[in-house]
């Protein structure tokens, strides 16, 4: 009796889904509503428009992590499906189902940090 050779379509319909999920969002990700010293930024917020912009700067920052989210929880589902034929993948889905969560949850900490900013410069325009 011939022994079936193990076909390694999974493998590779695999390591394009990894690659298209880690390349696609370096090259479309932008900077931002334009903070490049996000520390002086916030040291130095004063005024109304300093505060929507660094709200809209973690608008930014929860939406580009939201779609990471997004992300590694389809790549864990990938994983999962290949996870009979290569046990050892079952790994890779735990990995990625954690970091999808933790990409949601700094998602939610920018949005908090957003609508907090909003907040302060709701309180500047009324102090003046």
């Amino acid at each position: 009796m011939k022994r079936k050779r193990p076909t390694y379509t999974g493998l590779v319909l695999g390591m394009v889904l990894v690659m298209a999920f880690i390349f696609v969002p370096m090259l479309t990700h932008s900077q931002g509503p334009g903070i490049e010293d996000i520390e002086q930024a916030v040291a130095n917020a004063r005024t109304k428009a300093d505060h929507e912009r660094l709200a809209a700067h973690y608008e930014g920052e929860a939406k580009h992590l939201g779609k990471k989210s997004e992300e590694h929880q389809k790549l864990a589902k990938a994983y999962e499906k290949v996870t009979g034929v290569y046990p050892k993948r079952s790994y890779m889905a735990q990995h990625c189902k954690a970091l999808a969560r933790r990409y949601k949850e700094a998602a939610e900490d920018n949005r908090a940090l957003a609508k907090l900013h909003h907040e302060l410069a709701a309180e500047v325009e009324q102090e003046d």
